[in-house]
């Protein structure tokens, strides 16, 4: 998708950079940063994110339903994995550590539906959803989520290094967050493993190991 984040936006109301503040204020004064505490930071910066997206509505397309974007890579910590596990009953896969280096080399091609997609193409958990899937939205028509060769305008994109700092900081502190806790970082999809999206991975692979071994017997035969 071509994105154009270059636009005219309202500034940002006062009531919610005193909001931010005291957010900031809030998980400063928290005593450690174990696991309980960090969830409870965790649930906090989701609170404050639920408020600035009524801000950030009225400038922008996204509407239920659509879910073009929920078929994205959509980088998760550790932290949030546990998040939503807890509140939802979900398992985490225990091999997610191992398998985040098949993720890297895979990326670039994959084009999948969340597990917590749901049939009517609604977010099964949006109340527990990451970070990144809160604070991305669609600048433009929400016709061209569906064109992905036309440009499109984006807001909060983890991608683009979000474009907001309020963004960008609170994601910086679930990170730390995460790291405290030895947590790492793997998109949505490793940490709660499918079967579907198991036998995906293996077509994509497949394939694509054949087109670079059609790669390699062209430049072979190029040579003679």
């Amino acid at each position: 998708m071509k994105e154009n984040t270059n636009q005219n936006l309202p500034d940002i109301p006062q009531y919610l950079v005193k909001n931010y503040e005291d957010l900031i204020d809030k998980i400063k004064n928290y005593q450690n940063y174990d696991i309980a505490n960090a969830l409870k930071m965790l649930k906090d910066i989701y609170d404050f994110i639920d408020k600035f997206n009524k801000f950030v509505k009225t400038f922008t397309n996204c509407s239920r339903g659509c879910s073009v974007c929920c078929n994205f890579l959509v980088e998760t910590t550790y932290l949030e994995a546990i998040y939503i596990a807890k509140k939802t009953g979900s398992s985490i896969n225990p091999n997610n550590k191992n398998e985040k280096n098949a993720i890297i080399l895979t990326s670039g091609n994959i084009y999948h539906p969340c597990p917590f997609l749901s049939k009517k193409k609604d977010c099964s958990i949006y109340s527990y959803r990451p970070f990144n899937c809160r604070v991305y939205h669609t600048g433009s028509n929400a016709i061209l989520c569906h064109e992905p060769y036309k440009t499109h305008a984006v807001y909060g994109d983890a991608s683009k290094n979000y474009g907001v700092s309020f963004f960008i900081d609170l994601h910086s502190i679930i990170e730390k967050l995460n790291t405290n806790l030895n947590g790492n970082i793997s998109d949505l999809r490793w940490f709660f493993f499918t079967k579907d999206f198991k036998d995906y991975l293996a077509n994509l692979n497949s394939k694509r190991k054949q087109e670079i071994d059609d790669l390699g017997q062209t430049a072979k035969s190029s040579l003679f």
